[in-house]
This record gives structure tokens, sequence and C-alpha cells, in this order.
């Protein structure tokens, strides 16, 4: 009975618009309008790097960079900040590089997967690093420690981190 309460709580949450303030998929609030981040959710929560930049976003929590369209390639820069979805759901890394041999362009920034303890992304990040002409890794780049417990997402100072590193960059 009780995780059926707190279920109904937390749709009710959902519905009611509460924890919208938790992840937003575009970032309203952007002072800096000519640039724009494509991700997953590493970017898709108010406090992730695109909001500390106050950059634009278009970030959705589980997106893979095969599900990415479209693009709006009219911005001065683009940060690519897609990989670790595709690996999870087993998506090669050939088709991974056909994608982004498909989507980059000259005015795009690659943010590089992280490697992770339990998920070979080991071809994914090569593949971006043959592809895109610019790219960044967050952890030998940026100071990124990837702190939070699963290994994938940041903790507060690594968005920061990445922020800051970003910002150099525009």
């Amino acid at each position: 009975m009780f995780n059926h309460l707190v279920l109904i709580i937390m749709a009710s949450i959902v519905i009611s618009g509460c924890a919208k303030h938790l992840f937003d998929q575009f970032n309203d609030n952007a002072t800096i309008t000519d640039v724009i981040m494509y991700g997953d959710s590493l970017c898709a929560s108010t406090v992730s790097t695109p909001h500390i930049m106050e950059i634009k976003k278009d970030c959705v929590a589980g997106r893979t960079l095969q599900s990415l369209d479209p693009i709006d390639y009219d911005h001065r820069i683009i940060f690519l900040a897609l990989g670790i979805n595709d690996i999870i759901q087993g998506i090669s890394s050939d088709d991974y590089k056909i994608k982004l041999e498909l989507i980059t362009s000259q005015n795009m920034i690659c943010v590089l997967p992280n490697k992770h303890p339990t998920i070979d992304s080991v071809d994914h990040r090569q593949a971006m690093i043959e592809v895109c002409e610019l790219y960044i890794d967050p952890v030998s780049d940026c100071g990124v420690t990837v702190g939070d417990p699963d290994g994938v997402h940041y903790f507060t100072e690594d968005y920061e981190a990445l922020a800051t590193c970003l910002s150099a960059m525009i």
C-alpha cells in the first residue's frame, strides 16, 4: 500500500508541474541564444551545464544520438553531448559513427561520452574523436570527476567544471 501511495504522490507532483524545475528539455532562461547543447540527462536538469552557461539546450533524459532529430544548425556553436545511452541500448560504435558523420558540422563541438566502470565506451569515444573536428573530454580536459555513484551523472561542481571549460570555447 505504501508504494502505491508514493507512486500516486510522485505522479501528482509531475502532472502538476511541481517537478518542472528538476528536468527541462529547453532552457527558457538562456541569455546566450546563438549557442545550443544537444544532450541527454547530463544536461536535462536545471543545475546542469547549459543553465550555468545560460545557453540554449535541447536535452532529453535517455536520448541517444540515433534518436536526435532535427538539429538546428543556425546556431554559432553547437555542443553535442550524446553517446552513453547509445552504448547502454546496444547501438554499435559503427552505427554511432555513421550517425555522427551524417550530422556533424563545422560549428559543432562534441563532448565525449564518459569512461564508465561497467560500460565499455572506448569504441564510441574513438568514433567521436575520429569524426568530430573539435571535441572535448569532460574528465581529462575539464576536471570533471563524474561523482555520482552511477558512474554517469555529475554533481554540481562537475557541471560547473564542464561549464567553465566549454565557456572558454565560445
